[in-house]
């Protein structure tokens, strides 16, 4: 989020794809503490993006969210997709949710129907070109 605000020298970021998103916890986490030490809990944007009041400044014109039905990450990824809805950014936010499915379903058996379909609408998305 950060380098979208701050910009990258020589690149436009036309989307982004969020699949199956991570977005912490609200209970003590010890694997994330373990591997980000300086981790501050719920209020830490860096891990928990939805809560960050610069949300509305996210620096791409699109955003596609992928989420699966069974995956026990999916009410983070809805909660972020209605923050960002909500924020006042001024991009256009999308989310596919895969019913029956669990967490990356599409890496287990990425020939599925299911599997195809959302690499098809990934590469649809990322295929499209922004009107900036």
């Amino acid at each position: 989020m950060r380098g979208t605000m701050e910009g990258f020298t020589g690149l436009t970021l036309q989307g982004m794809v969020l699949l199956h998103p991570y977005f912490g916890s609200d209970k003590k986490d010890e694997l994330l503490e373990f591997l980000y030490p300086s981790y501050g809990g719920f209020e830490d944007f860096k891990i928990h993006s939805q809560q960050d009041p610069k949300l509305s400044e996210l620096g791409c014109p699109r955003m596609l969210i992928f989420l699966s039905e069974k995956d026990f990450l999916r009410e983070r990824g809805r909660s972020y997709y209605e923050a960002l809805k909500n924020s006042g950014w001024k991009g256009k936010v999308e989310m596919v949710e895969f019913e029956g499915e669990d967490h990356v379903f599409h890496l287990f058996d990425p020939t599925k129907d299911k599997s195809v379909d959302l690499v098809k609408q990934f590469v649809a998305f990322i295929s499209q070109r922004s009107q900036l």
